[in-house]
């Protein structure tokens, strides 16, 4: 066998990311997955024990590409925090290349599939499993309200949280729309995309700047 070649359950895995991006959990049958793998449908049972710890399997599989896509500017963030070297201009320079990630990620879709199973994943499926969800929570979400305190020490944490959903729930908001998706795959001209992120990027970082200038607690005392 060709060690370059996938394996039955690297096929499934792909097969199933496929699938399940575009169909979701209940419309996906072990059977459709199986056939579209070229594999035994028995094979499933074989590596996963059955279709939810299939999908299980799925995510986890799907949730690396998350890993390596904010796992370089995580791990440096993380190591600035350590040597407390995460001044204000420090995290300034963080946030935009989040920001940039995010933008990446959403606007120009190099892995839709991906993208697409993580909003199936956060409305529909196995419970109490968001392994997608969970990394880009992590990774993006919390680093940056972190990184907005850090960059405006006034800002109470719960403001920064709040800045950071809207910011990036903004940011994700463009690739959930069917039709916007279909939109940015190709239906019109590619420089679109471009423009599209060079409006949205200095809106954001001065959002960031403008309500990080405040009295640091949009949410108040109560």
């Amino acid at each position: 066998m060709d060690a370059n070649q996938p394996t039955a359950k690297e096929r499934l895995l792909q097969t199933g990311l496929r699938l399940f991006s575009r169909h979701g959990y209940d419309a996906t049958s072990t059977r459709m997955i199986a056939a579209d793998a070229h594999v035994n449908l028995n094979m499933i049972q074989f590596h996963f024990g059955g279709k939810e710890n299939f999908y299980r399997g799925v995510l986890e599989y799907a949730s690396g590409a998350l890993k390596d896509a904010y796992g370089g500017v995580y791990e440096e963030i993380q190591a600035a925090k350590a040597k407390g070297a995460l001044d204000a201009e420090a995290a300034w320079g963080f946030i935009s290349r989040l920001i940039d990630i995010q933008l990446h990620a959403v606007i120009d879709q190099p892995d839709p599939e991906r993208l697409s199973l993580m909003y199936w994943e956060q409305r529909t499926g196995v419970a109490d499993c968001t392994p997608m969800s969970d990394v880009a929570q992590t990774m993006c979400e919390a680093t940056l309200a972190s990184l907005i305190v850090a960059y405006r020490p006034g800002v109470d944490e719960h403001t920064a949280a709040v800045l950071s959903r809207f910011i990036n729930g903004g940011i994700v908001s463009f690739g959930e729309h069917p039709e916007f998706s279909r939109l940015l795959n190709g239906r019109i001209s590619d420089n679109v995309t471009g423009r599209i992120k060079e409006a949205l990027k200095p809106f954001i970082m001065s959002s960031i700047e403008g309500y990080s200038r405040g009295d640091g607690n949009l949410l108040g005392d109560g």
